[in-house]
């Protein structure tokens, strides 16, 4: 017995762990547990030194399987479980998110509208990939009537969550306020690299056009806006890039930007009836209803077997309140539909 508490003792002296204040004591490290148990002391010392001292890591299942090799018994295997640094909770960011929407909510509904946008950005920051908080936040602007801010954070809801009906109506609604204060709202058009022209001007721009269309197939919207820009500038007789640049603009809700290239478009091609539509589609979408059933009036008399130009007109017909106009045209769109043939069909498609 005493040859062991010689034993026990002259590895504490070793190991720093005799003698210790009881204010100084530290835990021990997994390499001292080690020690001692490879000094032949008894399982049960060992487990008393973990429980006064603690321990500073996290055994695992190989390291307990080491220490019973040594030669530990079961009492230290328990004792080390039991001696276990609490980890901290992990955060939440998701949660904590929720936490700052739910307190900017409150805000919100006490008038609180600074306050409310400022736990808003919060909530972004915590979980940048929720459209909720940026739909919310755009709602906030919005009642501080800084409606460009308010479209832009609806786009980035609606990017983030294209399904969400709530953000494409907000977006919607701040477009409108948007157009009544005649603000234009639309960032600048992604940045163009512009290419000396050369002998192969022709060549490259059929290039930018199939890397534009494999960018669309990818979603990665913005860098194939900027591939049809270039083949666009490349081949400024070519009317494709403008159309399908302006289509990526309507799928990043850049309403100003689309009607802009159709514009470019429809001057190289000015009566072609697809072009024409999808320009008072893009006017439509940017609640300029007038604008919209101007070009719709243009697509139906250039082909007036056009169904979709019927049914927009007659979409913008009814914002503009005539109904009756509106349904004429949804009658004639229904109508043309079921007439179709089917190499029309196919055409289309």
């Amino acid at each position: 017995m005493k040859s062991c508490l010689f034993v026990l003792m002259v590895l504490l002296l070793a190991l720093g762990l005799a003698a210790a204040p009881q204010s100084s004591k530290k835990p021990l490290t997994k390499d001292q547990v080690m020690e001692l148990v490879k000094g032949s002391v008894n399982s049960a010392e060992v487990a008393n030194l973990v429980r006064e001292h603690g321990i500073d890591f996290d055994p695992t299942e190989d390291y307990f399987q080491a220490l019973r090799n040594a030669g530990a018994e079961q009492a230290l295997i328990d004792a080390l479980n039991a001696a276990r640094p609490v980890k901290p909770p992990v955060q939440d960011p998701t949660a904590q998110a929720k936490q700052h929407i739910k307190g900017a909510n409150s805000l919100l509904g006490t008038g609180d509208i600074d306050g409310a946008i400022a736990l808003y950005q919060k909530a972004i920051q915590e979980n940048p990939g929720d459209g909720e908080g940026h739909r919310l936040l755009g709602i906030a602007f919005g009642k501080k009537k800084d409606w460009q801010r308010d479209v832009s954070e609806q786009r980035l809801a609606v990017l983030l969550n294209p399904d969400d009906a709530a953000a494409k109506a907000e977006l919607t609604l701040a477009l409108q306020n948007v157009a009544a204060e005649q603000v234009h709202t639309d960032p600048p058009r992604p940045a163009v690299v512009v290419k000396p022209p050369n002998d192969d001007s022709a060549e490259q721009a059929r290039k930018d056009f199939a890397q534009g269309q494999t960018e669309v197939a990818q979603r990665k919207f913005e860098a194939a806006a900027i591939s049809f820009s270039e083949a666009a500038q490349l081949k400024p007789d070519w009317p494709d890039p403008l159309v399908e640049r302006a289509k990526v603009y309507m799928k990043l809700y850049l309403f100003q930007e689309a009607i802009h290239s159709y514009d470019k478009a429809i001057q190289l091609k000015p009566n072609d009836p697809v072009t024409l539509d999808l320009r008072g589609y893009a006017y439509y979408s940017a609640s300029k209803f007038q604008q919209a059933i101007n070009d719709f009036d243009q697509a139906i008399r250039l082909d007036p077997s056009r169904a979709e130009a019927f049914q927009n007109r007659g979409n913008a017909k009814w914002q503009l309140g005539d109904k009756i106009g509106a349904n004429a045209d949804f009658e004639q769109a229904k109508a043309l539909e079921s007439g179709t043939s089917a190499q029309r069909k196919s055409k289309r498609r």
